[in-house]
């Protein structure tokens, strides 16, 4: 895979710091000041380095381990989660807390397949930071679903907690408990009311095409003006400007 492209000098060369990783996937951040390429061994060691006493190339390489160790964990959660689905589906199974497990199932199953499909992309493109729809896909698609994903199933979770902790304190009461009664609703406006929440992630970025010194057309993600309108509270007239126009706009 050649990811040989910087975006944010529009100079060719190793992907730096800028370039970040969203689970998977590598994603150009774009930066106001712009870096000039050095090499590698005259680059100051960053903070996690000189704290971890390791060099760019063997935190790489140790980040390179924990990636195949994360895929070796999602290959056995994978199906387990799908006998999970299997086993409290099943109609004897059903109750307050299997609902719970079912939508925390399906949200793990979502999480998981997102991740892969991130990868298998990031393998088989040839230079995917170069590729519109692998980028749209690492930042509107897989970076959002992940969040949405794991800061909900956090809330479901405490919510399971709950149903069980009043189950055990009063046993002859739990059908009565709006947790119990509604648990289906409950979740689904969980999942909902998160995705809203996070539904600034989908505008703070717009892909921008430009155009390399050498002739070569690139995508790139710049800031908006959307999210640059909310976080200063100012208002103008250029209101509708501010959910389309970018914030930087490429030089030619």
């Amino acid at each position: 895979m050649d990811l040989s492209w910087n975006t944010t000098t529009g100079q060719e060369g190793d992907a730096t710091e800028n370039d970040v990783t969203s689970g998977d996937i590598l994603v150009p951040v774009t930066s106001s000041l712009p870096l000039q390429p050095t090499p590698e061994d005259d680059q100051p060691m960053s903070l996690a380095d000189s704290l971890f006493l390791l060099t760019r190339n063997q935190r790489d390489e140790a980040e390179d381990i924990l990636l195949i160790i994360r895929y070796i964990f999602f290959a056995l959660a994978l199906p387990a989660t799908v006998c999970n689905l299997v086993v409290f589906l099943q109609r004897d199974m059903r109750s307050a807390t299997s609902t719970y497990v079912i939508g925390l199932s399906l949200a793990q199953l979502l999480y998981i397949v997102t991740s892969i499909v991130g990868r298998i992309l990031a393998e088989v493109i040839e230079n995917p930071l170069n590729d519109l729809f692998y980028l749209i896909y690492s930042v509107y698609i897989s970076s959002y679903l992940s969040i949405v994903v794991r800061r909900s199933s956090y809330l479901v979770m405490c919510l399971v907690s709950l149903e069980r902790l009043y189950a055990v304190i009063r046993p002859f009461h739990i059908k009565e408990f709006v947790l119990s009664k509604y648990p289906a609703a409950i979740m689904s406006a969980t999942y909902i009311s998160v995705a809203l929440w996070h539904v600034y992630m989908l505008t703070k970025t717009s892909v921008v095409q430009v155009v390399s010194k050498t002739g070569q057309r690139v995508y790139t993600f710049l800031p908006t003006r959307f999210v640059n309108f909310f976080s200063s509270f100012h208002f103008t007239s250029d209101f509708w400007g501010y959910f389309s126009i970018p914030y930087f706009m490429p030089s030619d």
